[in-house]
């Protein structure tokens, strides 16, 4: 029986981009990097005062716009940009992997269906699988992140205090001389079980919202203006993080912690119902649905641009000759051809 999902994978931005092509899975990989570096540039000033939020001694910040207010104040513009180094180097691994993972999961897990195209139920257990994958990549990347945004409590509270790490090249010397290469893992287990769902949203999410955007103004997906896929990548991070918010504020609090004061998953849950109700498990979500719209949106388009140009180059490597501004203006005035 097909579902409205598996019309979208029969569609063919869907096999050009995850079936036809697996033969070239690196072209993912490549267009993940620069997604990363979009993804990061976009949304860390919101990331920050969500992980402030989510994070913060109770009663520290009245509000979202307190802790803005708050960063300005103590910081500058350079506060929201605490810790930025760590996902960006990070995310653009984190994101090239992935991309890559995912390509390569709908490939596997379709190996069985008619024709080995995927279906329905492919797509989700692919973006599970990826999100399962990445956690391992991520964690180590928002518990650097994560120590370096939440430093600003310690010195608001005991201002005598001197931070053990400014940066992330001294918080990874700090954190592995006293505890070892292992410890960069804490709250590897909250990190997966918020993946495993968020990322079973955001693909298929993406390519739901382009396919009903193509049926609507009855055009190929492959015709749709930027403004229709930065709003399909907006969607899509909206579900991604709305859906699975009240799990990324656990993980966040499994990582803002000492290593020495890490508790589990269970423990978590409950110290945060005790010091702050169920309300522990929305605070920042106001900032996190603000950014995750625009930074998902230019991730998205990010990686579309540089999926299509590598395409093309790789179609047309006889070309040598060709400048980069050449491929770029020739492969999206031909990519019609190739949908």
């Amino acid at each position: 029986r097909d579902t409205y999902l598996t019309s979208v994978l029969h569609s063919p931005i869907f096999k050009e981009s995850y079936y036809h092509l697996y033969g070239f899975v690196w072209v993912d990989y490549v267009a993940g990097i620069f997604g990363g570096v979009a993804v990061v540039l976009v949304g860390h000033p919101f990331d920050t005062t969500k992980t402030r939020l989510q994070t913060s001694p109770p009663n520290f910040y009245a509000s979202a716009s307190d802790c803005v207010q708050k960063t300005l104040r103590w910081e500058g513009v350079e506060g929201f940009y605490k810790g930025i180094w760590s996902p960006l180097a990070g995310q653009m691994i984190f994101r090239a992997v992935s991309f890559g993972t995912f390509t390569a999961s709908v490939h596997f897990v379709s190996k069985n269906s008619t024709n080995d195209v995927p279906n329905a139920s492919n797509i989700v257990a692919a973006g599970a699988i990826t999100g399962f994958v990445v956690s391992v990549v991520e964690t180590p990347i928002d518990l650097c992140k994560t120590r370096l945004q939440t430093q600003i409590f310690r010195s608001q509270i005991y201002p005598e205090s001197k931070p053990l790490f400014t940066t992330v090249r001294g918080f990874l010397e700090h954190r592995i001389y006293r505890h070892g290469l292992g410890s960069l893992w804490q709250g590897w287990t909250a990190t997966a079980i918020r993946n495993v769902p968020a990322n079973a949203i955001l693909f298929p999410g993406n390519l739901i919202c382009r396919k009903s955007i193509a049926q609507y103004n009855d055009i190929p997906v492959s015709e749709l203006k930027l403004h229709h896929r930065l709003f399909s990548g907006a969607a899509a991070g909206l579900g991604y993080w709305m859906g699975t918010y009240p799990l990324d504020a656990i993980k966040s609090r499994m990582q803002s912690v000492r290593f020495e004061e890490r508790q589990g998953w269970w423990s978590t849950v409950r110290m945060m119902i005790k010091e702050g109700g169920w309300r522990s498990f929305t605070r920042g979500i106001v900032p996190c649905a603000i950014r995750s719209a625009p930074a998902c949106a230019a991730m998205f388009s990010t990686v579309d641009f540089v999926r299509d140009t590598l395409r093309y180059y790789h179609r047309h490597s006889s070309f040598t000759g060709t400048s980069i501004p050449g491929i770029v203006q020739v492969a999206h005035a031909e990519k019609k051809q190739y949908n």
